[in-house]
């Protein structure tokens, strides 16, 4: 017999929807009943003039760093456009990505990733890459327009010379009123959050009836960036991810449910 340790368990996602598909499968898959309200949207920003010139002068970093399949997808659109051999132009530039599914996303394009942290943050991404050796070299951030300063106020600590390039931004998603009429319909075991932007939306838009309803739901965060804005917004964090990411938080509600 298949054991379903989320079986009747009602899990709400605030992922934005091009990013839900995988998580909604991955929690249905094990017995829960899942409602996807995303509380953000990604926009693709106008490309910086500088993101042009990282893609067609002669000279390229020492380091790409990207922080989100975000990044990646925004980089590579502009790549196409300006019809650039990713692989062959970046040739001599090492590769660092946040985590395994940022570096998934760049290896699609042909391009090999170095490195990534075992702990899928970017403070363990700093600790990665700052060595001895990194005050000769110059990095280049492919990030979101509202990325927390920390990777970058350490790298620019230790590099040479370190370039930050916004890609894109979060925005918000659903309606407040939408998000009300969903929470008062509906009890949920788990709300789960994967960015600290989600939560701030999310709080921003409840009611004082959905706040008192929200004592019967235990809230998930991916890591320990989300989890501290889950304690700042909404007073408390019931579970976080091990490993942080997508896989480890399924992996974690399920051995809650346990």
């Amino acid at each position: 017999m298949t054991i379903l340790p989320l079986k009747n368990q009602w899990i709400l996602i605030t992922r934005p929807p091009e990013q839900a598909a995988v998580f909604c499968d991955a929690l249905q898959a094990h017995g829960a009943q899942v409602v996807c309200c995303p509380m953000i949207s990604i926009e693709i920003l106008p490309p910086p003039p500088a993101l042009d010139a990282l893609l067609t002068h002669a000279t390229s970093p020492d380091w790409l760093v990207f922080t989100s399949v975000n990044g990646v997808r925004a980089f590579a659109e502009r790549a196409l456009t300006l019809k650039v051999d990713l692989p062959q132009h970046f040739a001599q530039s090492q590769i660092a990505s946040v985590g395994p599914r940022t570096a998934e996303a760049l290896e699609q394009l042909g391009l090999q990733v170095d490195c990534f942290p075992a702990n899928h943050t970017a403070e363990a991404l700093a600790e990665l890459l700052i060595t001895p050796n990194l005050r000769h070299k110059q990095l280049t951030l492919i990030q979101a327009e509202q990325a927390q300063p920390l990777l970058a106020e350490r790298l620019k600590a230790q590099a040479k010379a370190v370039q930050q390039m916004s890609v894109y931004r979060s925005r918000p998603g659903r309606s407040a009123t939408e998000l009300n009429v969903l929470l008062n319909s509906q009890r949920f075991d788990w709300l789960t959050f994967l960015n600290s932007l989600s939560i701030q939306h999310f709080e921003s838009a409840l009611t004082e009836q959905s706040r008192q309803g929200l004592r019967q739901s235990k809230i998930a965060c991916i890591g320990p960036v989300t989890a501290r804005q889950a304690q700042q917004s909404l007073g408390r964090c019931d579970l976080m991810a091990t490993p942080h990411t997508v896989a480890g938080l399924v992996q974690s509600l399920c051995q809650e449910a346990a």
